[in-house]
């Protein structure tokens, strides 16, 4: 499923909705993050709403007030004003309890989550069969954990992944990046110029963005969405639901 934020601020969303993860709460919301089989969505407040499956608890959200989310398959992530990483939901591999620290933006997998700290080391937690949460060292702006590999944006613009490399999903197409975002299999980037470039599995067409300038793209499990800048959303990938 895939969810989108209007100008006003409403929730609207797309896809599978066995579980209610396309059926978003009414609200005004800032960010919204989409999981497996649940959403999230963050309020003007810094409050937490969230909708779906919620058989971990995954979409009751701890009390508090936070300034982003990121949500995994089955775990919920925000980050505190204050910096601090707080989780809810399965923590079978111990990706719902986070590695002390402050951080400034956070990103979770499937069943790990990575944190960025504000010199620009990440940390991750939870599931590393892979090595999706045994960062490769250096400074980083900004993270994009997928299904079992995770890739960071360089303060250069060039990107850098570890993790589950079957499919060539933490093996970056060289280029300069504004934006990443991970999948299931693969990864996708904003280059310099606006355009889109992928690479991984692209069994669904999940790695073969349309032509076009964008904004923002957001991966799925095997898909991706862009926004581009007319505000216009463009999708690419399986789309049986």
């Amino acid at each position: 499923h895939t969810c989108g934020l209007t100008q006003d601020g409403s929730a609207t969303c797309w896809g599978d909705d066995t579980d209610g993860q396309a059926s978003p709460t009414p609200g005004t919301y800032l960010q919204l993050a989409a999981g497996d089989y649940h959403t999230c969505g963050l309020s003007q407040d810094g409050s937490v709403t969230c909708w779906g499956g919620n058989e971990d608890g995954q979409s009751t959200p701890i009390p508090g007030t936070y300034v982003q989310i990121t949500v995994g398959a089955v775990h919920t992530c925000a980050l505190t004003q204050e910096g601090k990483a707080t989780c809810w939901g399965d923590n079978t591999q111990g990706q719902s309890a986070p590695t002390p620290g402050t951080y400034m933006q956070l990103s979770a997998g499937d069943i790990h989550t990575c944190g960025l700290h504000q010199d620009g080391s990440v940390s991750c937690w939870g599931e590393n069969t892979d090595g999706q949460a045994t960062p490769t060292p250096g400074t980083y702006k900004a993270l994009a954990a997928g299904g079992y590999h995770t890739c960071a944006l360089k303060e250069d613009g060039s990107a850098a992944c570890w993790g589950w490399d079957e499919y060539g999903q933490a093996t970056p197409t060289p280029s300069t990046y504004v934006q990443l975002t991970a999948g299931w299999t693969n990864a996708c980037g904003i280059r310099e110029d606006g355009f889109a470039t992928c690479w991984g599995d692209n069994d669904d067409g999940q790695s073969d963005p349309p032509l076009g300038t964008y904004v923002q793209i957001a991966s799925g499990g095997f898909h991706g969405c862009g926004i581009k800048q007319d505000g216009s959303a463009s999708c690419w990938g399986y789309n049986a639901e």
